[in-house]
């Protein structure tokens, strides 16, 4: 596996894996956040070669950084699938007739808790005061919002949101808590119980708030469908086997070098914290099945039409191309 550039759109940081001769067409993958939990199922089905012993001899990996560009290079068929794109721009493209499509989850749901400062005790106290958010427009932020709206206070008005850039580095949004730069924090699962340690209130359990959110899905496009319908099979039969690597608490050494050697991390005490929470997280995050609740997927596309993203009448049925994903579940061997 070789760090490589590409120049189609970007510049985009991308890696390849290539076996034998790169004749065949690459199978395009796309992250849209740079950030190695991102990209670790599909870095794990490279560097293990599972890519290529399902059938894709020529996969390239990339991180376009950019949700919009994640899915109209999707609609313009030069990326194949994505693993993380939100699922109101996917909705919202297809509803436009851009061949982007749903076809399976990226995370068994996006469950993230909301903590109040010390001396909080209830949602109400939090009107008027700010939030602390890692970054707008991301599925903590869409979270947060759609929660403040169902206790009745607007976003932006009655609650004010303060980001600090990285919607993954819980640890700093602790400190900006504990600085008294906000009132709240939305933080995920493993770190709550350091929330809750240190005596924080937790105000909304998302676990309980909300069905299994899909805030984000895997997505594939029209063109890799129609033109490599077997690649996307192989792809997911790939990630499922990458996705038991990344489970398994007997490999944390080695995906953390894996992460290191693909310069997401470092030996320094504060990245390896980091990368320990993030692990944490996945663990309780993915299945890899990569089956998709509806339910939870239901509730996206409801906000999405109450806020105008898409037509009151847009069916989930136009959007959903599972057959891939069922032809890999049905045929993986571990």
């Amino acid at each position: 596996m070789a760090n490589s550039s590409n120049s189609m759109r970007g510049p985009y940081r991308s890696w390849l894996a290539v076996e034998g001769r790169a004749d065949d067409k690459a199978f395009r993958i796309s992250a849209a956040h740079d950030e190695w939990n991102h990209l670790a199922i599909p870095l794990v089905a490279m560097e293990r070669g599972f890519f290529a012993q399902e059938g894709l001899r020529h996969v390239e990996l990339m991180a376009t950084g950019d949700e919009a560009d994640q899915v109209e290079g999707m609609a313009g068929g030069w990326i194949d699938l994505a693993v993380d794109p939100l699922t109101s721009m996917v909705l919202a493209a297809n509803a436009e007739g851009k061949g982007v499509f749903i076809g399976g989850a990226r995370r068994k749901g996006h469950t993230f808790h909301l903590f109040g400062a010390k001396g909080l005790k209830q949602m109400d106290d939090l009107k008027g005061k700010r939030i602390i958010i890692g970054a707008p427009d991301g599925a903590t932020d869409i979270q947060a919002r759609e929660i403040f709206r169902r206790f009745e206070m607007e976003p932006d008005k009655d609650i004010h949101f303060v980001y600090h850039g990285n919607m993954h580095d819980m640890p700093q949004t602790f400190k900006l808590l504990e600085q008294g730069e906000g009132e709240a924090v939305m933080v995920s699962v493993s770190f709550a119980r350091h929330m809750e340690k240190a005596g924080y209130p937790m105000l909304v359990d998302g676990g309980q708030f909300f069905p299994p959110r899909q805030d984000r899905v895997t997505a594939v496009s029209d063109a890799a469908l129609r033109e490599r319908f077997d690649a996307v099979v192989s792809c997911f039969r790939g990630m499922m086997r990458a996705a038991r690597v990344v489970l398994d608490p007997g490999e944390r050494e080695p995906i953390r070098r894996l992460v290191q050697a693909c310069g997401f991390a470092t030996e320094e005490p504060e990245d390896r914290h980091r990368f320990d929470e993030l692990l944490d997280s996945l663990y309780f995050r993915i299945d890899p099945a990569f089956t998709l609740p509806m339910a939870g997927l239901t509730e996206i596309l409801k906000e999405c039409q109450r806020d105008g993203q898409v037509p009151s009448k847009f069916q989930l049925e136009s959007v959903l191309r599972l057959d891939p994903l069922k032809a890999a579940q049905d045929s993986f061997r571990p």
